[in-house]
């Protein structure tokens, strides 16, 4: 079999399955046997446009770290099919009634078995389950992060949706090619010295670090200081911002500041000051080996967000890439400003939340040919790319992760033997899912995710993850529930 060595946006990913799971409401009578063989038929064809699909990845020999990709001797799409309506945790009416709590698709049995390992067999890129509960049907999609990003899979699942409806329908061309790749000619073209050494290009990325074992790549930095990663109690919220909040947001910042931010900034920047609030006023300090040890507030505070390159650098050479392409530029501010963002006082929290959202547009305005070329030529430099990870250290006051999968989803169709279809859907177009959440076998902290928005919601739905004393004191926080609506455990 062909053994192919993988692009080197791909090598750096996080070595970990995106989940997605949507919601769908079913009848009684619904069948597995039904299910199977419609996702099967469609999964097939999704499979001859996708190919690499029904591939694996492992570790290849002699290049220590370093994966590559290979067909399976199935030349499948994985599927399983569970009927779990009399022994699943959760009925449809529970999940519907909650909002789908998040905390619902948190639990070792949204895990995979399968684990990267030297000299071992390869694991799956691309995996579909399905689960009959009492009263609903929820489907799972897992997908490699190694080979593909957030933006290419839902190409790949919206195609999916697509032919669940019409099965000879082709799915879209765009995002096929995961193995595109910058030539070396254009690294150099845009200021790198192909002259620098590894530890040279680390210097200058500071979203990046060395770690001190093969424990990434792209992971997070967990020093030996403060409180073990087991022992903290990790907990997360989805909070719902209502869309007239935010245009009172934009609002204030048009007219303080001169400038109109997007809803996401908004999001990104109200998350992190209440975030960052929240966090140094709660009672245990995670970074000290004796928790009850008082926090001290640190000068600056700094924020992460992943962006997605594809649009923004060597647009004429990765525009089809259906890889990875996720920068993960960084800024950071002082502490009284993201501080003073919190503030009830509009003359102070406007001047303060436009200087946030300033902020994190210029981040993402960095991300350019430049930009891109320096991680490139850095990323091929590593001696073993699981020595890359990020410099930010989750338990930390001072680090916050923010992501959007906003569009990843919520605007499918989908047509399931036994899924309810309104009535006005009954002419073949199919069904849109109730909710899509974000599954994990456990709780992260220190990161905020906006999901796709549920059906029939017209604000934002922002998934935020922190430990159960910083989240007390969020929940708590008047200033912040001003701006959310709805707050679901």
């Amino acid at each position: 079999m062909e053994r192919k060595l993988l692009s080197t946006w791909n090598q750096i990913a996080p070595r970990v399955y995106q989940r997605q799971w949507f919601c769908f409401p079913c009848w009684r009578d619904a069948r597995p046997e039904g299910i199977t063989s419609h996702l099967r038929s469609a999964l097939d064809r999704l499979a001859s446009h996708f190919p690499h699909l029904t591939c694996k990845i492992s570790l290849l020999s002699g290049h220590p770290g370093y994966l590559c990709i290979y067909p399976d001797d199935d030349a499948k799409i994985s599927l399983r099919v569970y009927d779990e309506r009399n022994s699943y945790n959760w009925t449809y009416a529970q999940l519907e009634a909650q909002g789908f709590p998040a905390k619902a698709f948190v639990h070792p049995c949204f895990d995979l078995p399968y684990e990267l390992l030297e000299n071992s067999e390869g694991i799956p890129v691309f995996e579909v389950h399905a689960r009959l509960i009492e009263g609903g049907l929820l489907l799972g999609i897992y997908s490699h992060h190694s080979v593909s990003d957030g933006t290419a899979i839902h190409k790949v699942v919206s195609s999916l949706a697509q032919l669940t409806i019409e099965p000879t329908r082709l799915p879209m061309a765009e995002y096929t090619d995961i193995h595109l790749d910058l030539p070396p000619n254009l690294l150099i073209g845009s200021g790198h010295s192909s002259s620098s050494t590894f530890h040279d290009l680390l210097s200058k990325c500071p979203e990046y670090q060395l770690l001190s074992s093969l424990t990434g790549p792209t992971q997070f930095r967990i020093s030996q200081a403060g409180m073990p990663w087991k022992d903290i109690q990790k907990t997360g919220r989805v909070f719902i911002f209502g869309a007239q909040q935010i245009e009172i947001l934009k609002h204030r910042i048009t007219e303080c500041c001169g400038h109109s931010p997007s809803t996401f900034t908004c999001l990104a920047a109200l998350s992190w000051a209440y975030v960052t609030k929240a966090r140094l006023s709660s009672p245990i300090n995670l970074l000290s080996s004796s928790p009850g040890e008082k926090m001290t507030i640190p000068n600056d505070v700094r924020l992460m967000i992943s962006t997605d390159w594809r649009q923004r650098a060597f647009t004429g050479t990765m525009g089809p890439n259906a890889g990875n392409a996720v920068a993960l530029p960084k800024t950071a501010l002082d502490t009284g400003i993201v501080l003073a963002a919190c503030s009830r006082d509009e003359s102070i929290s406007s001047p303060a939340l436009g200087t946030i959202t300033q902020a994190i547009e210029a981040m993402v305005r960095n991300v350019d040919d430049s930009f891109v070329a320096l991680r490139t030529a850095l990323f091929r430099e590593a001696p073993d790319p699981r020595l890359i990870g990020v410099d930010a250290d989750p338990r930390d006051p001072r680090d916050f992760y923010f992501n959007s999968w906003r569009h990843f989803g919520g605007q499918t169709r989908w047509k399931i033997p036994g899924a309810v279809e309104q009535e006005g859907d009954k002419n073949g177009g199919g069904v849109a899912p109730d909710a899509i959440r974000r599954a994990q076998a456990e709780w992260n902290i220190g990161a905020g995710l906006i999901l796709p928005a549920r059906k029939g919601c017209l604000g934002s739905e922002v998934l935020i993850t922190l430990d159960v004393d910083a989240m007390e004191c969020l929940c708590e926080d008047a200033d912040w529930k001003l701006w959310v609506n709805e707050i679901l455990e």
